[in-house]
């Protein structure tokens, strides 16, 4: 007979990966609704992670006082199944065998518990991708000594957990001191290796990064590059550009700028829509007719002049229309000079690196005095070459470009968040034409006809 299997998921804000979880849950070979009941046990979550949970038919257990343990003994007294698996919502099964991998050892008396193999993603951080590679070999063990147990990726049998619950008061580990009491009763933890997962933060464990980003290098010598979140054949990322115009829109003649924004995203094959948050009256019926260019109309929006208010009011109108972006592209049409390549290097920062945020910025050495308005004296000296010049600043381009994850533009933080600086590699896509005054000048100081 084919036992019952209830998953257990942990919550407090995963809107990022949730979905992402539970669709490659659904997509394993031994899923069927008859069989497997997904349980959510969130601690109060405040960003969208009830409404995905609701929109893959997850049962939901609210809580409001978080500990690990207690909050799986919640989940798994409301379980229905026999068998108890455990992921974290930030996880990712690596194929369509996990679910079986991960039970299959169960089916041996003596075996008590088992965990998976747990894998970093490109944007892993140095010391967690070496952890966790160092940590989930890839050889099958059966544990009689060692307490190790992971309730990122686990299974158990129901009537273990009834016997020995978790512990309800401890802050973390309550796995290995479950993992401890069976042991001591001679009982077998079974680490699975073929019940792989894919865990972006990794197991919390800091070192020396300098040493750490060695171990990395060496590690993806050895076992290849690590993947990216969008080449995880179970995820489908969603990539969408947005332009903000405020005023009217900016031509030359019958071109209009931000027709050079848009085609310079569509560039890139891994954005999949365009968004123009703008007064759609005062565009041509050819820019509303490009495949998959969005219009949100900012005609009824109260203008706040607070670039972060209008970030936050723009994701709340895609988002009640349906679209849930893992990361937005923003770009100004004012940037006609920019570069192709910009889109593809603020992608890749963000996909690659541990952060929410990856900006474009212009490096510059400019002529500089002392803080101090009565001392004169100079910083950098005006009459060396630029390249030869110890001090420089990065200066931040937010209309050039920059990509974030939804929750940073909805928080209204961009400025106090994880992120990378992406140099840009021509000064002249800098460039910034503000206004059609602007342009108007420049026709005629080109004589342009």
């Amino acid at each position: 007979m084919t036992k019952k299997i209830s998953v257990i998921i942990r919550t407090f804000n995963e809107e990022e990966w949730l979905h992402h979880c539970l669709e490659a849950i659904k997509l394993q070979d031994s899923y069927s609704k008859d069989r497997i009941d997904i349980i959510i046990v969130d601690s109060g979550s405040s960003d969208n992670t009830l409404e995905i949970a609701q929109s893959q038919e997850a049962e939901i257990i609210h809580i409001s006082d978080y500990k690990p343990g207690k909050a799986l003994n919640i989940g798994i007294e409301n379980a229905i199944g026999e068998i108890i698996v455990i992921i974290s919502a930030h996880c990712i099964p690596k194929n369509n065998n996990w679910l079986s991998s991960i039970i299959k050892p169960l089916d041996q008396d003596d075996i008590v518990g088992v965990y998976g193999r747990q894998l970093p993603l490109s944007s892993t951080s140095s010391e967690d991708a070496r952890d966790l590679y160092i940590t989930f070999g890839p050889e099958k063990i059966h544990q009689k000594k060692n307490p190790f147990f992971h309730n990122a990726n686990s299974a158990f049998r129901k009537t273990s957990w009834e016997e020995i619950k978790f512990d309800d008061e401890v802050n973390n580990i309550e796995d290995r001191l479950w993992a401890e009491q069976w042991i001591k009763r001679g009982k077998i933890i079974c680490y699975e290796p073929e019940a792989e997962v894919y865990h972006h933060h990794g197991i919390h464990q800091y070192g020396n990064i300098k040493r750490a980003d060695g171990t990395k290098n060496v590690l993806k010598k050895h076992y290849g590059e690590f993947i990216t979140l969008d080449n995880i054949p179970s995820v489908v990322l969603d990539i969408s550009g947005l332009v903000m115009i405020k005023d009217s829109p900016l031509r030359i003649k019958d071109s209009y700028l931000i027709e050079k924004t848009i085609a310079l995203m569509q560039n890139d094959s891994r954005i999949s829509n365009i968004f123009l948050f703008c007064n759609c009256f005062e565009l041509p019926n050819r820019i509303k007719e490009i495949p998959n260019v969005i219009i949100i109309d900012r005609t009824n929006y109260h203008e706040t002049n607070n670039i972060e208010e209008d970030y936050k009011y723009f994701l709340e109108q895609v988002e009640t229309q349906g679209f849930r972006p893992d990361f937005t592209l923003c770009m100004s049409e004012t940037y006609p000079l920019r570069e192709a390549k910009t889109v593809k290097k603020l992608i890749d920062a963000v996909l690659n690196n541990p952060i929410d945020l990856a900006l474009s910025v212009k490096k510059e050495f400019r002529n500089t005095s002392s803080t101090d308005v009565d001392d004169n004296s100079e910083i950098n000296n005006f009459a060396e070459p630029r390249s030869r010049r110890e001090a420089f600043a990065y200066i931040e381009y937010w209309g050039h470009g920059f990509i974030a994850r939804p929750k940073i533009l909805k928080s209204k933080k961009l400025g106090q968040t994880r992120k990378k600086l992406v140099i840009a590699d021509s000064d002249t896509s800098f460039i910034e034409v503000r206004s059609q005054k602007y342009i108007s000048l420049l026709l005629e100081l080109l004589k342009v006809e």
